[in-house]
């Protein structure tokens, strides 16, 4: 859960947590952002502190979404950063969060997360080692402050989930009735009189009308469909 952070960051003797990325495309920040869709956010954890987000002003509705304290990113504006720095991205980008760190005080052993390409965060982590003079830059490989945290639910995450599998099975059950709508067998014919459709374990009778006959298939098919496994709808359907 998310409330757990504090006691998890306790645990392994964090001061803060930064996490850096997309909602789109890093897990950790999707869940940080609760779901919110933000693009290039960074997200400053600091213990007994309501977390920070630092977001593009086009994203400003969405941010205040997050319940985070949230302040635009144009208050350290990269371009301007990285131009004073000599014009090397990766100078002004690690500049700019050791500006962002410095602001608000965040000092000690933080834990640096996120997602993106494993040489650009190398090269930024590497970075920020040499430029952050009150900082111990911290990185965990396995069972990690976020990992942890999503490991147990709280009621909000717990309801999510339950409006997901909702949702799911009324897409299974419409898909159902489209084909069960779709699904024609001639009037009185052999199907139509035979309990195939009726409730019970139907793999013998599909392969005894397979058989049949009724209808061409040979003898790797009759064998396919010997092992269906599914029944289908305890219902007799006639084409109009």
């Amino acid at each position: 859960m998310r409330s757990d952070i504090d006691r998890l960051m306790a645990e392994r003797d964090l001061d803060a947590a930064v996490a850096l990325g997309s909602t789109a495309t890093s897990p950790t920040m999707y869940y940080l952002a609760g779901g919110v869709s933000l693009e290039g956010v960074t997200v400053v954890l600091r213990r007994g502190q309501r977390p920070l987000l630092v977001h593009s002003p086009m994203e400003r509705d969405d941010a205040v979404k997050t319940g985070m304290e949230c302040v635009a990113n144009t208050r350290w504006n990269l371009a301007a950063i990285t131009r004073e720095m000599g014009g090397a991205l990766l100078d002004g980008k690690a500049e700019q969060l050791r500006r962002i760190l410095a602001d608000f005080d965040v000092r000690g052993r933080v834990g640096f997360y996120g997602h993106g390409e494993i040489g650009q965060a190398h090269a930024l982590l590497t970075r920020l080692e040499q430029v952050l003079d009150d900082v111990e830059v911290v990185v965990e490989f396995d069972h990690d402050l976020i990992s942890s945290a999503r490991v147990t639910k709280d009621e909000q995450e717990l309801a999510s989930m339950l409006d997901v599998a909702r949702r799911a099975n009324d897409v299974v059950a419409a898909v159902a009735d489209i084909v069960a709508r779709n699904l024609m067998i001639e009037p009185n014919s052999a199907v139509a009189q035979s309990k195939l459709l009726m409730t019970q374990d139907y793999r013998q009778d599909i392969a005894d009308w397979a058989a049949s006959g009724i209808v061409g298939m040979n003898a790797e098919d009759v064998a396919l469909a010997r092992s269906y496994r599914y029944p289908v709808p305890p219902q007799i359907l006639v084409r109009p």
